[in-house]
């Protein structure tokens, strides 16, 4: 009898399979992840401008890029920057980041905005804006809540999360 040395074919074609489902729901799920810490990203710097904002509001300073985009150089004269993952912009007095790949589009309304127009308590806060089917899949999934539109100087939000 001689001895057997190295795998059969049958106990490599289990392990591929069993590789290859391992892969199949972790890929997803890392992309998911991957996605998420890219909007905690932006919601900081979302943030960050709003706080500006509001600073400018309430120390009745006139609003203007350099005082909106404090802080981040690069948009003081444009008030537009990018980074990687978003382009953050302040149209209509708003901060938003679009994606980079302009599936979506998150939107921060800052609570000092209901000082200058009619916003309800539940108005503001972070939204999701969907620009295509792929961006309506990830606001939804960002949000967990069903779409509530909300309009704002032309912009129209629509998941709040």
């Amino acid at each position: 009898m001689q001895k057997s040395l190295g795998f059969t074919l049958i106990e490599l074609l289990v392990v591929v399979l069993i590789i290859g489902i391992l892969a199949a729901v972790a890929v997803p799920q890392y992309e998911k992840a991957v996605q998420k810490a890219r909007v905690a990203e932006a919601m900081g710097v979302l943030k960050k401008i709003g706080d500006n904002w509001e600073m400018a509001i309430l120390s009745e300073v006139e609003l203007s890029c350099e005082t909106i985009m404090e802080g981040f150089p690069e948009g003081e004269e444009s008030c537009e920057f990018e980074t990687k993952n978003f382009t953050y912009a302040v149209p209509y007095g708003v901060p938003i980041a679009q994606s980079k790949d302009e599936s979506y589009m998150l939107v921060s309304l800052p609570p000092a905005l209901k000082s200058v127009g009619d916003l309800a308590e539940n108005e503001v806060g972070r939204w999701c804006v969907p620009a295509t089917d792929k961006g309506t899949a990830f606001c939804k999934s960002l949000s967990g809540k069903s779409p509530q539109t909300l309009d704002f100087g032309g912009l129209s939000v629509s998941y709040p999360f």
